[in-house]
């Protein structure tokens, strides 16, 4: 026993020991040679892959475009509590980006909103990839699998998903990646990152979450640490903890003051209101298939195994199918992950970075599976860590050559099989299968609504695709299924959005998919995915209400009258509406 602590006591104190630097910082040149070939690596991600998801990116440029049009309910979603800063910066970067765009007089505030917004991701993305590349030169000292390591940072699903959108994820995880590379720095003394760690938490609030991982970053610091050294970094993480909890207390009283919010069930409902009612059924399983997909571009590869799992008998999946598309590549991610943490722990510096990545997965993970864990996002705060060891593992290939070809070999075919799947031709190529349905849609007015089956649909990857002029003259699209918000409150959603676009004068449309007794497999519809709604439900609902006209043939949409056997079907749905 005493044996065991005594170890235990050696190896906390070794994460507090100078790091064992043999070789020398590599000369200006060779460094300047690194960042120039992941700024290449940004370039050719830019012009040769595109995304056809961009989060919710539509809605914050819808919000910040009321904002300027004094809509007083845009302005009160200016301060969102899980998004405070990126609205207000986007709203005034948009005056300087109106310089970078050419467009129309009705126009030019659209478009200099969403230049600003998508500009502020284009500059997070290369933060981060310039960010990771130095910080591995400055702790492996080694230049080529430091710049491999941002290269396959950049090339990572979630990164080419996002680095085009204009949410607040990306930015965010920049001050993240700065901040730890600033805390590790030999003269950093804990008020710059804090800083940087606080605006973070202003980008996208989960971030807090990761903000113990940045302050640990300070061990891995290749200054030699005289002692005391416990005094050294106590006095470090007050200053960084200070500035920190300054930065959000000062970010989110304001909001709070602008809010007018004055008692504790406000403040907590303003708070709730981030969450937008999302309740996931499966968290661990949406987990499981979340953290590869953050990765690795799995295109409806989850989709398949939730159709294996929840046994879907509208399409059935056997465990072939499953090893093929599915199980192989979540297979190799969690291989590849658990290899590379293995091999981190056999040298001092690999376990120093060991740690900190533990300290940034456990809280991220917990929170994923707190809210919505299949979401990719969930898992960014994590990547800089994760793709640090790897520059590590690598840059010790003279004590393990197979293990650094291993790491180098899995980076490799993780940026080239995503930047083929994410490519310029294929997801156009996707995009122009819609075109057929993006016809009949352009028959509707811009004041319709317009119901689809679910969230991944194709269709929405085109009505909320950024800088297409075509998107723009598209009616609103809606889920059946809802994205956000009680699930099991689907039927009353659809009513009460029914009810109020009949009230100012719209039009709503349905897909006429769902008049079919079953659906088909290519309408990624997952039964038993949430046993809170099903396609005989969904079959019923709507066979119930009586159509009007009928756009698009067999696979277009139809009307919902507003007759008033409807209305009185959905009143019924909606308490306030009687």
């Amino acid at each position: 026993m005493i044996a065991a602590t005594k170890n235990l006591q050696a190896r906390f104190k070794q994460l507090f020991d100078p790091l064992p630097y043999a070789e020398p910082t590599p000369p200006s040149k060779v460094q300047a040679g690194v960042y120039l070939a992941v700024a290449i690596a940004f370039l050719v991600e830019v012009v040769f892959t595109r995304s056809s998801f961009v989060g919710d990116s539509y809605f914050y440029i819808d919000d910040i475009l009321g904002y300027l049009r004094g809509d007083p309910a845009a302005t009160a979603r200016m301060a969102d509590s899980g998004h405070l800063l990126l609205r207000p910066l986007g709203a005034v970067l948009s005056p300087l980006a109106s310089h970078l765009v050419s467009r129309n007089a009705a126009d030019v505030r659209l478009w200099s909103v969403t230049a600003a917004l998508v500009a502020l991701n284009w500059i997070g993305t290369l933060v981060c990839a310039i960010c990771i590349a130095a910080w591995g030169l400055r702790i492996t000292r080694s230049p080529v699998f430091s710049a491999l390591a941002a290269i396959g940072f950049l090339y990572t699903n979630t990164i080419l998903s996002y680095s085009r959108s204009g949410t607040s994820y990306i930015p965010g995880v920049a001050c993240l990646i700065l901040a730890a590379y600033v805390a590790s720095g030999q003269r950093s003394r804990g008020w710059a990152p804090g800083f940087l760690a606080g605006i973070a938490v202003l980008f996208w609030l989960p971030y807090a979450f990761t903000v113990p991982a940045v302050l640990f970053s300070r061990n891995l610091s290749p200054a030699s640490w005289q002692p005391p050294v416990s005094r050294r970094f106590v006095n470090f993480a007050v200053r960084f903890c200070i500035v920190t909890g300054l930065v959000v207390a000062v970010g989110y009283s304001v909001a709070i003051h602008l809010r007018g919010i004055s008692n504790w069930a406000d403040l907590m409902h303003w708070v709730r209101e981030a969450a937008h009612g999302v309740s996931r059924q499966g968290r661990l399983l949406r987990s499981f298939f979340g953290m590869p997909r953050s990765l690795i571009a799995m295109s409806n590869e989850g989709i398949v195994f939730k159709r294996f799992l929840f046994h879907d008998p509208y399409a059935k999946v056997t465990w072939l199918d499953i090893l093929r598309v599915s199980l192989a590549k979540a297979a190799i991610f969690y291989l590849g992950v658990a290899f590379l943490m293995w091999r981190l722990l056999v040298s001092v510096i690999g376990r120093r970075v060991f740690y900190v990545f533990v300290l940034a997965l456990i809280p991220n993970l917990m929170v994923a599976l707190a809210y919505e864990s299949g979401s990719i996002e969930r898992y960014l705060a994590i990547f800089p860590f994760l793709f640090l060891g790897a520059a590590v593992v690598m840059s010790e290939w003279r004590f393990s050559r197979s293990s650094a070809w291993a790491i180098a070999l899995l980076i490799g075919a993780l940026s080239i099989g995503n930047a083929i799947s994410l490519s310029a031709n294929r997801v156009k190529s996707a995009l122009q299968q819609e075109d057929n349905r993006v016809a009949v849609l352009s028959q509707c007015s811009v004041s319709d609504k317009v119901f689809l089956l679910t969230g991944q649909d194709g269709l929405f990857a085109v009505r909320y695709r950024l800088f297409d002029t075509r998107a723009k003259s598209l009616p609103y699209l809606v889920p059946v299924e809802p994205v956000t918000g009680d699930v099991a409150a689907w039927r009353s959603m659809f009513a009460a959005i029914t009810l109020e676009t009949w009230r100012k004068g719209g039009s709503v449309w349905v897909t006429r998919r769902v008049l079919a007794n079953t659906p088909e497999p290519e309408w990624n519809w997952v039964e038993g995915d949430d046993s809170r709604i099903s396609w005989k439900a969904v079959h019923a609902f709507f066979d119930q209400l009586d159509p009007d006209e009928t756009l698009g043939g067999a696979d277009g949409i139809f009307k919902i009258a507003p007759s008033e056997r409807n209305q009185q079907i959905l009143s019924g749905l909606v308490p306030h509406a009687h």
